[in-house]
């Protein structure tokens, strides 16, 4: 028990380091340290990044859940934290940039109070994550499209390739692992 608890309390603290990156560029617009282009590049940047790392986190939870035969629900449990994480950490980045920008979005007033536009950025990010469409709201600003494109590009990652197929590559990965583990006990010392 005391294990999972150490697990679950690694996810969570790797969770909070991906979202603090938008509160640091808050505190960085905030101050003013740099220009709105500057920080609307920082945004971009750590949305890049940000990507990467749901990538190869997911990559290497499923090759975690394989290789300990973890049971379903629990990687079910992992990927809806893992999907609300990425709803979440998207919506701050949109917010960001809008709060930076005003201009970066069509039909979300400039003039909404800070809760109300992460809660229309929520919306937004659920709706992007889904491919259900950008609703009243679209991208006008270049970081803005980009910042979209790496949102859908984890999404459709997560979706096709862990979701729907994950019984099977589950499958793979251990025979695979089964068999390297058995031709090293095989071989002679």
């Amino acid at each position: 028990m005391m294990n999972d608890t150490v697990k679950y309390l690694k996810v969570v603290l790797e969770y909070i380091i991906v979202v603090g990156f938008g509160v640091i560029i808050f505190y960085i617009d905030d101050r003013e340290i740099s220009d709105v282009s500057q920080t609307k590049l920082f945004i971009a940047v750590i949305s890049f990044f940000k990507t990467l790392y749901f990538a190869f986190f997911n990559y290497r939870k499923i090759l975690e859940a394989s290789k300990n035969d973890m049971p379903y629900y629990e990687f079910l449990l992992f990927i809806c934290l893992n999907v609300l994480l990425i709803i979440f950490s998207f919506s701050v980045d949109y917010t960001c940039l809008h709060w930076i920008d005003s201009t970066s979005f069509s039909e979300i007033s400039g003039d909404l109070s800070f809760g109300r536009t992460f809660c229309e950025f929520v919306y937004f990010s659920v709706l992007t994550y889904t491919n259900f469409g950008f609703g009243q709201s679209m991208p006008i600003s270049g970081y803005a499209k980009l910042i979209i494109i790496f949102q859908d590009v984890i999404a459709y990652a997560m979706t096709i390739f862990i979701l729907t197929d994950f019984v099977s590559l589950k499958e793979s990965i251990r025979e695979n692992y089964l068999v390297k583990k058995d031709k090293h006990r095989k071989q002679p010392d």
